[in-house]
């Protein structure tokens, strides 16, 4: 890799990031406005919970968007496309704010572009990756997690301004005016894009792309890693549900959250430094299915000190506090534990989060690097959807299962209401990240993270009988087919969802059970 390409191309990756962590709908500078606007069109703050989960579905096309990105293959040219339609959709929103559903959906579609670039960038870096551990001698799992590390640290040094700033905003400025402004931050980028090399790659059929998305998808253990993916990032979400309590239970005005929030940025900013520093190396040196193992137990212990933002807590920890730095007033008291409190919290989540992607480099095979990061980053991303949305239900109906009404009056002592109590919502979020423990054995191990996981394809079932690779097959088509219906017809669940549920269910299914007819045959 020729040094000024490599010196760009990371420039790229930081602007790209930059992007999403300021611009991109729901997050950075936008959550904030976008929580009054809808509040403006009359939505309660569980409906507006709703939608956020809707939001993270927008993610859910990335694998689709890595087929096509993988087989055109040229990412200079792509991402000039991408980057003037999000130019284009930023300018147009002002027009589109007319009702709620309505902008809703523009969102959406404006955050399956920015999507798309962001399918761009993941595989260029993971390709950069590989190139620089071949170079370098050092395994790719540190190679692709620095990479990755330059992106976020991008994302959340941007978002300490944008969170910090978008309180203030929200009560400031109309959105569409915001909107019009952010235009500029993907102009920027597209600049940048300009001046990358002429792309070199030769376009494959998107047939073989496809296929080398599903090769890879069914080697090594990038299966059993979705699962484990999955389950890490479910844990039932507060959202929209935690930014009222601190607005309607704490009183702390929208600027002041946004203040809140951009240190909570500036703590997971200095959680990626501390990756980059010393995280990689304890990867290397312990494996990263026994860090996780550490991760997952670190989890459950910062999910559960959330309990210190709620009152009677709160208000005696800052009233204590104050009693000790009287030259400070009540107010700044109050935001600083709450802000000091998010800073520390984030400083352990980012360094978690890091790891997560250099699991996904180090497992996942060159030819399909789009469909495959996008691949995990939808799986990621419905965990998310998931999670807001299981928040968002349990808060407003969980005090109709009886066994929690029960629980939460037992336990904590809280007389059954109109919705679920925080104290039951941050316990059941907690005790969520125990599933993880389920597949943790499936990660790589010590010598596995520091060198090539055994990638071995499809191809090792060929020398299963021929029947009974189709009955398999033919099993597996009609059971997702069946749970596709069920999800959506029954369940009443979106179409996005009930894609992913059924084929990623199903084709580790499908995996499991020629494993285990390959087991039988060998012995």
């Amino acid at each position: 890799m020729k040094k000024e390409r490599k010196g760009l191309l990371k420039v790229v990756f930081a602007l790209e990031y930059m992007m999403q962590g300021l611009a991109n709908p729901w997050q950075g500078v936008t959550y904030q406005p976008i929580f009054r606007i809808f509040k403006g069109f009359g939505l309660e703050e569980g409906a507006i919970q709703g939608l956020h989960s809707k939001s993270y579905l927008a993610w859910a096309f990335k694998p689709v968007l890595g087929f096509l990105i993988d087989a055109y293959g040229r990412t200079k040219t792509i991402l000039i496309l991408l980057l003037s339609m999000s130019v284009l959709g930023f300018l147009l929103t002002p027009m589109l704010d007319a009702s709620a559903m309505i902008l809703f959906w523009f969102l959406f579609g404006l955050s399956i572009v920015l999507a798309a670039t962001d399918v761009a960038v993941d595989r260029a870096s993971v390709i950069a990756g590989d190139e620089e551990s071949k170079a370098s001698g050092r395994s790719k799992s540190t190679t692709v997690g620095l990479n990755q590390a330059i992106c976020w640290a991008s994302i959340y040094g941007t978002s300490i301004i944008a969170a910090s700033f978008g309180g203030y905003i929200a009560d400031h400025f109309k959105f569409g005016n915001l909107m019009v402004v952010l235009a500029a931050v993907p102009a920027v980028l597209l600049a940048v894009v300009l001046m990358l090399p002429h792309d070199k790659a030769a376009p494959i059929p998107l047939k073989q792309s496809v296929m080398g998305f599903w090769n890879g998808l069914n080697s090594g253990p990038i299966l059993g890693v979705m699962l484990f993916y999955f389950l890490f990032h479910f844990q039932p979400a507060l959202g929209a549900i935690w930014n009222n309590h601190l607005l309607e239970d704490l009183k702390f005005s929208q600027t002041q959250v946004g203040i809140s929030d951009g240190i909570t940025n500036a703590g997971l900013f200095v959680g990626v430094l501390l990756f980059a520093w010393k995280g990689v190396k304890w990867q290397d040196r312990i494996g990263l299915r026994s860090i996780f193992r550490i991760y997952i137990v670190s989890s459950i212990a910062l999910s559960l000190g959330a309990y210190l933002l709620l009152d009677p807590y709160f208000s005696d920890i800052t009233k204590g506090l104050h009693q000790l730095l009287p030259f400070a007033s009540e107010g700044a008291v109050r935001l600083g534990f709450l802000a000091g409190y998010n800073f520390l919290l984030a400083i352990g989540a980012a360094l978690i989060r890091m790891s997560t992607f250099s699991l996904v480099g180090s497992i996942i095979p060159v030819a399909a690097a789009g469909s495959l990061f996008a691949g995990f980053m939808s799986v990621a991303n419905f965990a998310y959807s998931c999670s807001y949305g299981t928040g968002g239900w349990l808060y407003e109906h969980g005090l109709k299962l009886g066994f929690l009404s029960k629980f939460q009056q037992g336990f904590f002592g809280i007389a059954p209401g109109e919705y679920l109590s925080l104290n039951m919502l941050i316990l059941i979020g907690s005790i969520a990240y125990l599933l993880s423990f389920v597949c943790v054995h499936l990660l790589p191990d010590r010598k596995q993270t520091k060198g090539d996981v055994d990638m071995t394809g499809p191809e090792k079932w060929l020398v299963l009988p021929a029947a009974w690779r189709r009955i398999t097959n033919a099993a597996t088509l009609a059971g997702g087919a069946v749970l596709f219906a069920v999800t959506v017809f029954l369940w009443k669940m979106n179409p996005i969802s009930a894609i992913l549920i059924s084929f990623f269910g199903f084709t580790m299914l499908r995996k499991f059970a020629l494993d285990r007819m390959l087991r039988s045959v060998k012995v």
